[in-house]
């Protein structure tokens, strides 16, 4: 039914829905993000705006996969960034709302330093970039080895190894970047390959965005209601959420 419904879309009814759609994500996220300040029922419509991002992967035609994981990923990031605005009653300007809602990070928690070429980031970043390239090539490569057994396994850990190294290169580009400009952002990955426990790894070192974003979202409000084993089972439940949305819209 999806496919169906993608491909009357995307070939019929808005022939240019796949190129339109990253942009449309984009003007929803700054939409949203604009409308987001002063009365309590305007910033709920602009959460309900951000909610209209939750249609966009399904314009993207089947086949380009990277685009509707790239809208679904979109999802993610800008439904929380609404609600993030609306419980902040600090006085954002209209930049700084826009900022928030295209990033990838909680841009509220920056803070600005001096100009600067970070080059021991990009030190970092080409060993990191060289592995994810030859993880994705495996990943890509292994269902024509011969043994099935051998070739998913192979898979598997091709796959496990580009999501670690993959995101690892993304964020070393991402603060090299920034700090061109002189933007020194959050915490977004702490090395989790030195993790000493499951704990550690998830709850201090592995995707920070991610983890603030389920801490404040669902861990907090409960915890401070006297229920924190009720908060740490919403927040598997949401990151469970999350995992299956982009599998479903991926």
């Amino acid at each position: 039914m999806k496919a169906l419904y993608a491909d009357s879309v995307a070939g019929g009814i808005f022939p240019y829905a796949s190129i339109a759609a990253i942009p449309l994500s984009l003007s929803l996220a700054v939409t949203s993000g604009l409308l987001n300040f002063g009365p309590k029922r305007q910033r709920a419509l602009a959460v309900l705006l951000s909610m209209l991002t939750f249609g966009v992967p399904f314009i993207v035609a089947p086949e380009l996969a990277i685009v509707r994981f790239i809208c679904a990923m979109g999802v993610v990031s800008c439904v929380p960034r609404a609600l993030d605005l609306y419980q902040d009653d600090r006085d954002w300007s209209a930049a700084r709302r826009a900022w928030l809602m295209v990033s990838v990070f909680d841009s509220r928690n920056v803070s600005w330093t001096a100009k600067r070429l970070d080059v021991a980031s990009l030190v970092m970043l080409a060993p990191f970039a060289l592995l994810s390239g030859v993880s994705l090539w495996l990943v890509i490569a292994a269902p024509a080895m011969g043994h099935p057994s051998a070739a998913l396994a192979v898979r598997w850990l091709a796959g496990a190894a580009f999501a670690y190294c993959g995101f690892q290169a993304a964020v070393l580009l991402l603060v090299a970047a920034y700090r061109l400009i002189g933007v020194e952002l959050p915490e977004l990955h702490n090395h989790p390959i030195v993790s000493a426990s499951i704990r550690e790894f998830w709850g201090k070192r592995w995707n920070r965005i991610v983890s603030r974003m389920l801490r404040n979202h669902c861990f907090a409000p409960l915890a401070r209601r006297g229920l924190p084993r009720v908060g740490v089972l919403a927040a598997f439940a949401m990151s469970g959420l999350i995992h299956a949305w982009l599998i479903v819209a991926s």
